[in-house]
């Protein structure tokens, strides 16, 4: 029975998943992704610290409660911060209440004379100080009034500084507390006068005649400060042109709201403070945020079943422009806690935080990596900004729902920038968050810029980490999941438990590695992490050249993870006014264990990653010519694999190696891209004609990035690969790496390759690379640029692609890097699909597809059906075996066709039409793990295909017995996961199996007729538990099936109808 079609989707109502909240009084952040939560602050010293990653939280939640687990250790480097670099301030006012509050006595200098110079003009205390014959303190000098009221006025400063919300009644209060009379105020001041008459403040009716014990005026009620409708701050030309709404905000706002929002500012005005009156009309004019405090900015999709007071806003409120700077923060005179015992999400080297930092800058003008940075401003956006070319990232909007449908231009993600700086020197680094809107995901990255304009501050960036995530101390353990390997043994799941100290991997070949993936997962547990429960942290890198990750434990238990380019060999030369953008992170949370995690990341590369005009167009079925002819092939011979290929149903071929030059081995030929006049009399034109002759597609192999020793080109420009000159040059594979620094090296490749591509009917190209970087010198890099060429050559490879890709955007590029030795995020944004393995013996590509699935769809997984024994393992393995393997990926042949016996013309035959009927599944269905082949001997896959309800329509069950060591031994029973409940299913098995075990003899014997594990051609399956089926074989869902060999399973579903 043919698998169901996507239905067609209905769009799905507005969620408040998505977007970005800005909480700007408690300088909060927070980020929507899915169903997920991601929260983040500008702490009071103006550190970026993490708060919260998790499930969904509601948007009022409080979340600075969790800064309180910060508790400094003994030996750990404390700030204080009246002594360390105020924040840049946002606005005027802002800055001459700090220079006011920075200013300290030193030398001959009294605090009496900081106040007369700020003050501008004399009181009486004045006149007093400079009649007197010796220097005296301000306190022995002055009148009791006058320095109770610089007391006060300094204790008003600095929680106004700090944004304090009750200034109003303490400076009431304090008035009280000190003594002052009204008398003593000054009102005759231009300032004073100016504010009263805007305020209509009545001075006289709010003074009181009353004398204190000292024999002074008793201190004025203030009522105008309790009664004042606005503070200081809104009386600026900002507030003069904002929009006529937000001046009636307040009184349309509830009054216990509208009491916590009159705590931006103090109107001081009518007090006698040490401050000149121009510099105090200058803080009155200036005109900071217009805006109540207890604002809430967001910005993304529509949040229909939130209210706007759980949202913290007015319904009247209109939010500020995007862009709109935090209340900087500037810490209390207390003591605060050092770096080392915070969770960051930006880290700098040498200021106290003794963990792995998030980057580290070298200035050349006096060697010092020392650059602590506090926030400057942020911006929210929509959609991302743009990567600048030709670097891959993550698509804001997602590819079309259909090939019948049109993509949508609304962009599915909403952007956090915060910019930080380092007062010091200039430099800053722009941390970007990017929630997705439908998805689990946060996308990070870096940018670090040298923005100072003296010439002469050169910096080098020798480390940047496209994220740095700390996890607080967990109650049992942290594990990290990753996946390593080899050659032809790729991405093999690691579990560890992470202990004290620092667990670190990645690559240094210039590539992403058959030995590493750029991933990682965290979990916590007694063990390791869960398929289907528990919280699991993914992070993956877009990036395909040498990385680095790490996990450590610190001492007291938190744990800190960094991704990112690998900083050894690494460093990249900030020229005044240049940037450093680092690849994108996939973040990734899922609370459904490491298969949520999975299912998150495959939506991402199917809807945001993968070029989307092959979102919807399945992979033609192929042939490769490799190990049929491997570097013999021809005219006449691949013309006559095609007939062949043909026949059996196969609907592409691909020449593979061997085409090119004097290319008769591995030891010549590379970068002479011309067809071998005689092997191909008629060119790759003439051949590509005589394939779609025969009615089928053409594809060919290059390897682009590489020369060979015995080549022309070679001959002609001996310094276009890269080496050191002087020093004797490393090959592998008798072959050496061009210099893809350079643009004039890419564009010869291009322009070599491209011109037959230009003359020839080609449908897909398979780009490989089959050696590692060793030598990484460019001789056009001045010596202090040494340390990028390993990451230029990425964004060379990643050009060329670029270019390939844009001119041909009809060839389908599949990646390969001598199997998957270069399987990232970042090839796939130009190639929909990377060959998964040289390994193509099918038991050991099932643990190698097992742990590929832990990042990439099966969508993108190249798999082909091989010839036994296998070329690389010597393996026997059964058709049917090797069959749904390869169906687990894109499905083709790696075999000569010619020599296939008129018997199995028919098994290919039904191979590909299984393929076909479930191959809509595989690739747009969510994956579901059942069997796990690194813990047990079996393994087992579902891919369930569901409507834009949820629903689950279809479903494609493997499995496979992977060990005959028990021949007696039953299959356990599989669980299905991710169908629907309510739903019942028909069960087939498109491929039956066609061996039994003959009762009398136990001898295992092929069949005539097909075998069915569930006992009939078609069988009912109810995902419901202890559902009433109408149907005599409601059995079938307790089933254990024998498996002889390494024996195979595979059942197709499709639901018809609800049970009963």
């Amino acid at each position: 029975m043919h698998a169901a079609s996507p239905a067609k989707r209905t769009p799905r109502a507005p969620s408040p998943s998505g977007h970005v909240i800005f909480e700007r009084e408690d300088r909060v952040f927070k980020l929507y992704a899915g169903k997920s939560m991601y929260a983040l602050c500008v702490s009071e010293a103006g550190t970026l610290d993490h708060l919260y990653w998790g499930p969904a939280l509601p948007p009022k939640v409080n979340l600075k409660y969790i800064l309180r687990g910060n508790v400094p250790q003994p030996f750990d480097p404390t700030v204080n911060v009246r002594e360390a670099d105020p924040p840049a301030q946002p606005s005027e006012a802002n800055a001459v209440l700090s220079e006011v509050m920075g200013q300290t006595v030193g030398g001959n200098k009294s605090l009496f004379d900081v106040w007369k110079e700020h003050r501008g003009s004399e009181p009486k205390a004045a006149q007093i100080h400079r009649n007197s014959s010796k220097e005296k303190d301000l306190s022995a000098a002055a009148s009791t009034f006058e320095r109770r009221l610089e007391n006060m006025t300094w204790r008003l400063l600095g929680m106004n500084k700090l944004g304090d919300e009750s200034l109003e009644t303490k400076a009431t209060s304090m008035l009280l507390e000190e003594g002052i009379a009204a008398k003593m105020l000054r009102d005759d001041t231009p300032l004073a006068r100016k504010m009263a008459a805007s305020s209509s403040v009545e001075s006289s009716g709010n003074l009181s005649d009353k004398v204190s014990e000292a024999g002074e005026p008793a201190p004025p009620r203030l009522d105008f400060l309790q009664h004042k409708e606005a503070p200081l701050r809104k009386r600026g030309p900002t507030f003069q042109s904002a929009p006529s709404n937000l001046t009636n905000e307040r009184r349309s706002l509830p009054e216990s709201k509208s009491e916590r929002f009159s705590g931006g500012g103090v109107d001081m005005s009518a007090l006698d403070l040490p401050i000149s009156d121009d510099r105090l009309l200058a803080v009155s004019e200036a005109g900071t945020e217009m805006l109540p405090r207890r604002v809430v900015t967001h910005f993304g999709v529509d949040l229909p079943h939130l209210s706007d007071e759980a949202m913290g806003v007015n319904a009247a409120h209109v939010p500020p422009p995007l862009g709109s700077p935090v209340d900087h923060p500037v810490a209390s005179t207390i003591e605060r806690h050092g770096k080392n015992t915070t969770l960051a999400e930006l880290s700098d080297m040498g200021t106290g935080d003794y963990r792995k930092p998030s980057f580290i800058v070298r200035y050349n003008s006096d060697g010092s990596t020392i650059s602590p940075l506090t926030y400057q401003s942020h911006r929210i956006v929509a959609g991302k900004v743009s990567l600048p070319s030709p670097m891959p990232q993550v698509r804001p909007t997602p590819a079309a729902p259909s090939k019948s449908e049109p993509a949508s231009i609304e962009p599915a993600a909403t952007t956090l920038i915060i910019t930080m700086v380092d007062r010091h020197t200039g430099l800053k680094v722009e941390c970007h968050f990017t929630a997705m809107h439908n998805l689990e995901v946060i996308v990070r990255r870096l940018v670090v810029a040298n923005s100072t304009a003296s010439p002469a501050q050169k910096v080098s960036l020798l480390r940047a980490m496209s994220a740095t995530v700390d996890f607080d101390v967990p109650l049992t353990q942290y594990w990290i999941t990753h996946l390593c390997g080899s050659w032809a043994r790729e991405r093999h799941v690691v579990h560890e438990e992470l202990r004290q100290g620092i667990k670190t991997f990645g690559s240094m070949r210039g590539t992403s590695s058959h030995q590493h993936a750029p991933f990682f997962a965290i979990s916590e547990g007694h063990s390791p992490p869960e398929e289907e429960s528990g919280n699991v942290f993914g992070f993956s890198l877009v990036y395909s050249g040498s990385f680095q990750a790490e996990a450590e434990i610190m001492d007291v238990g938190r744990l800190r993870v960094n991704l990112g380019v690998q900083s050894d060999g690494f460093s990249w030369n900030l020229q005044p006014g240049a940037e450093f953008v680092s690849p994108e992170c996939v973040c990734v949370f899922s609370s459904e264990g490491l298969g949520g995690m999975s299912r998150n990341l495959h939506a991402l590369v199917r809807e945001h990653l993968i070029p989307p005009q092959w979102r919807h167009e399945p992979m033609p079925v192929l042939v490769n010519t490799w190990e049929a002819e491997y570097f013999g092939v021809s005219h006449d011979s691949v013309v006559a694999m095609a007939r062949a290929a043909r026949h059996c149903g196969v609907e592409m071929l691909v020449l593979d190696d061997g085409w090119f030059g004097e290319r008769h081995d591995a030891t010549s030929s590379l970068g002479d891209w011309n067809p071998n006049a005689t092997k191909f009399p008629f060119g790759i034109r003439g051949l590509a004609r005589d394939v779609q002759a025969e009615g089928m597609l053409f594809g060919l192999w290059i390897e682009p990035e590489m020369v060979s020793t015995n080549s022309k080109l070679y001959e002609e420009h001996p310094n276009w690969c890269l080496h050191l000159p002087g020093r004797a040059k490393a090959e592998g594979r008798n072959q050496l790496v061009l210099d893809l620094t350079r643009a004039e090296v890419r564009d010869l490749v291009f322009e070599s390759i491209a011109a037959t591509l230009r003359n020839s009917a080609v449908s897909y190209v398979k780009w490989d690379m089959n050696r590692h970087l060793t030598e990484a010198f460019s001789v056009v890099l001045p010596p202090d640029q040494q340390g990028e060429v390993i990451y230029r050559y990425t964004m060379g490879v990643y050009a060329l692609h670029e270019r390939f890709v844009t001119e041909f955007p009809h060839i389908r590029f599949e990646a390969c890097s001598g199997g998957g030795g270069r399987f990232d995020l970042g090839i796939l944004y130009f190639c929909p699909q990377v060959w998964c393995s040289d390994n193509t013996d099918a038991l050991m590509r099932m643990k190698i597809q097992h742990g590929s699935s832990y990042i990439f769809p099966a969508l993108t997984v190249g798999a082909h059906y091989s010839a036994v024994p296998n070329h690389i393992t010597q393996g026997m393995t059964r058709k049917r075996t090797r069959t749904l393997v390869a169906m687990c990926g894109t499905f083709g042949y790696e075999l000569d066709l010619r020599k296939v016996p008129p018997s199995d013309v028919a098994v290919i035959h039904s191979q590909i039409a299984a393929h076909k009927l479930v191959s809509p599944i595989v690739r747009d269905g969510q994956l579901y793990r059942l069997w796990d082949p690194f813990r047990v001997s079996f393994c087992a896959w579902c891919y369930v295909l569901k409507d834009r309800a949820g629903r689950a329509t279809a479903a494609a069950a493997f499995a496979f017995n992977m060990s005959s060591t028990f021949w007696s031994n039953l299959v356990p029973r599989l669980c299905l996961r991710g169908l629907d409940p309510e739903a019942l299913y028909t069960v087939t098995e498109p491929l039956p199996n066609n061996r039994t075990q003959k009762m009398g003899t136990l001898e295992v014997v092929r069949t005539p007729q097909p075998v069915y594990q569930l006992g009939a051609e078609k069988a009912a399956l109810c995902a419901r538990p202890h559902a009433r089926l109408t149907q005599s074989d409601a059995r079938l869902t307790q089933f254990g099936a024998r498996l002889t060999e390494s024996g195979a399973q595979f059942t197709c579903l499709n639901r018809f109808r609800p049970p009963r």
